[in-house]
C-alpha cells in the first residue's frame, strides 16, 4: 500500500462521521511466499491503526485474476 501520512487524520474524522470501518485491499501479483508474507503482514500493521482509532478494519488481501500461478478452482461436473 502507498504511505498514508495523514491517516490518523482521516481516521479520526471517518470516526466523527460515524463511520463504521474502513476496508483495505492489497494485490498479490505472484505465489510469492515473502511477497505475500509482506502483504499479510502490512495489512495487519494498519489494521491495528484502524483499530485504534475505534473503527473496524476490513483486510482483504486479493490475488490478482491476472496472476499466472493463480491457482484455478476446480468444480465438479
Amino acid at each position: 500500500m502507498k504511505p498514508a501520512p495523514a491517516l490518523g487524520e482521516l481516521l479520526a474524522r471517518a470516526k466523527s462521521k460515524g463511520v463504521y470501518g474502513t476496508k483495505m485491499r492489497s494485490n498479490i501479483n505472484a505465489a510469492n511466499e515473502k511477497g505475500i508474507a509482506a502483504v499479510v503482514k502490512q495489512q495487519f500493521e494498519w489494521a491495528r491503526v484502524i483499530i485504534d482509532a475505534g473503527l473496524m478494519p476490513i483486510v482483504e488481501p486479493e490475488v490478482m485474476p491476472s496472476s499466472t500461478s493463480r491457482l484455478q478452482p476446480k468444480f465438479p461436473r
